[in-house]
């Protein structure tokens, strides 16, 4: 089941997303304490609205592991202060339970919560699964959410394409030994999907914006933000010359 959120329209022709859209992936290390990597994500969060980014995609557990203060407030804050749009993710309590929610903050205020569907199992035993896909909407824009092990079901992907996802917003802490699989796996979900990616990871690990035909737009694999323009005529362009989708559908009823 997918949970849907609509956010109210923007409220400036500078921050309308309908077409195109610029969209700013970081790669940020986590610090002990927490604490001391919000400087950093503010930073880098400032540098992406400097050059323009509308959507903002910091890493899973942006600040680390362990509790983190400030919570949520900074960002919200933040997204509010830029007009943009700030998708992260943290460990958080809910109804008693251990949870790894992103959430998608705008000028106006929180626009999608989707916990994670599945936790990886060596580091995330105590967590427990999301029940959801959540999409949402900006502009024009269809967004489906996903964090990091995400990546490795395809499924929930193509349930997010069936239901007219155009923009997959992933928050990742990929382990560094296996960082080329974290670009296999962007790449071969966006290219199935004929939809763009959106990948933030730590250092090491690729933060990547993939285009619908699986060609790397953006790519950051040290601290910093990768920068990307996304274009709905060429991917509606793509998908017309390449219909993949309506192909694999007759194939499947024959």
């Amino acid at each position: 089941m997918a949970q849907a959120v609509t956010p109210p329209q923007p409220q400036t022709p500078e921050q309308d997303c309908a077409f195109p859209l610029r969209v700013a992936v970081l790669s940020l290390a986590a610090r002990q304490p927490p604490e001391a990597t919000l400087p950093a994500a503010l930073r880098l969060v400032r540098r992406a609205a400097a050059r323009q980014a509308q959507l903002v995609v910091l890493p899973e557990t942006w600040p680390g592991q362990g509790p983190f203060g400030p919570g949520w407030q900074p960002l919200a804050r933040e997204a509010c202060r830029l007009g943009i749009w700030i998708a992260a993710s943290l460990h958080e309590q809910s109804r008693g339970r251990l949870v790894n929610r992103l959430r998608l903050w705008g000028p106006g205020g929180q626009l999608a919560a989707y916990d994670k569907l599945y936790p990886y199992p060596p580091l995330e035993g105590g967590v427990t699964p999301g029940r959801r896909r959540v999409t949402a909407s900006l502009g024009a824009w269809r967004l489906g959410f996903a964090i990091c092990f995400d990546l490795n079901v395809p499924e929930l992907f193509r349930a997010y394409a069936d239901r007219g996802v155009e923009l997959f917003v992933v928050c990742a802490a990929w382990p560094v030994e296996y960082s080329w699989l974290a670009e296999v796996y962007a790449r071969a979900r966006a290219a199935e999907n004929q939809a763009y990616l959106a990948l933030a990871n730590r250092p090491g690990a690729p933060a990547l914006v993939v285009a619908p035909d699986g060609q790397v737009l953006a790519r950051r694999t040290r601290e910093g933000v990768a920068v990307a323009d996304l274009s709905r005529e060429r991917l509606q362009r793509y998908r017309e010359q390449f219909p993949l989708r309506r192909w694999q559908t007759g194939r499947r009823r024959n």
